[in-house]
């Protein structure tokens, strides 16, 4: 079974580890808030792929979401009532929905529900690998897709980078394009685009979370990377890594003729 992000009963101990978790997380996405630069960097990258009725799994404390209503209609979605109140807060109306929507466990009405908004583009930023079942979540989000819709992901690199702030996380997976591809032939979805971005971050990221362990991100060293980033990005805009701390995923559905 999938596992939860958002468990109703969990035992005791167990809770706590999940409540420290998400509390880390929850400051986590605030400091990252302030990284301007940063989130620019990733919305260059996803804007080619977005359509003009989006769904956004896992829409945190919005830090994406803005952008994704510069394109049309936005469905935003968390499993956690501290990101749905935060969504409310900041987008309200704007947002064409805001749901409690848990990745890898949808139940039949949500399902019908996603389907029935049509959306051209899903968008899953850093959330695929808080989920065990990967593979089903990854065909559940594709079937939900109009006919050209596209599914877009943002996902950690390499296993061999698994660490304690992954494990802080609830992070299950780190990926390759080997993985991806494997992903997209077993779900019968095609891959259109994977690549990988932030060579740089692999220096820093084996520095501070494999050989220091840290299990949080670092203020200083998250606003100096953000002075840093325009030149990274242009340098990756025209130099694609061979590596990098996460990758850029697109797939589409396989059409009946295919």
């Amino acid at each position: 079974m999938p596992i939860s992000l958002c468990p109703d009963d969990l035992p005791a101990a167990e809770s706590i580890r999940h409540e420290t978790r998400s509390i880390q997380v929850q400051r986590d996405l605030e400091l990252l808030s302030n990284s301007a630069n940063y989130q620019q960097w990733i919305y260059g990258l996803i804007r080619p792929y977005l359509g003009s009725r989006i769904l956004e799994i896992g829409s945190g404390i919005g830090n994406y979401t803005q952008y994704l209503l510069e394109h049309g209609e936005v469905w935003g979605t968390d499993c956690e009532d501290y990101y749905l109140a935060r969504l409310k807060e900041r987008f309200g109306s704007s947002l064409a929905r805001i749901e409690r929507l848990e990745l890898g466990t949808w139940d039949p009405e949500q399902r019908s529900a996603v389907v029935a908004f049509q959306p051209d583009t899903i968008v899953c930023l850093n959330v695929l690998e808080h989920v065990e079942e990967d593979l089903e979540a990854v065909r559940m989000m594709t079937e939900c897709l109009s006919p050209d819709g596209r599914l877009v992901l943002i996902v950690p690199a390499f296993n061999s980078l698994f660490a304690t702030i992954d494990r802080n996380y609830g992070h299950c997976h780190r990926y390759n394009k080997a993985r991806v591809r494997t992903i997209c032939e077993r779900t019968g979805s095609v891959l259109s685009n994977c690549r990988y971005f932030n060579m740089l971050g692999i220096f820093a990221w084996i520095w501070n979370y494999k050989l220091l362990r840290r299990g949080h991100l670092v203020a200083g060293q998250v606003h100096a990377f953000d002075r840093i980033v325009p030149m990274l990005a242009r340098i990756e805009r025209f130099a694609p890594p061979p590596a990098g701390l996460s990758l850029l995923v697109t797939i589409t559905r396989r059409q009946a003729d295919d």
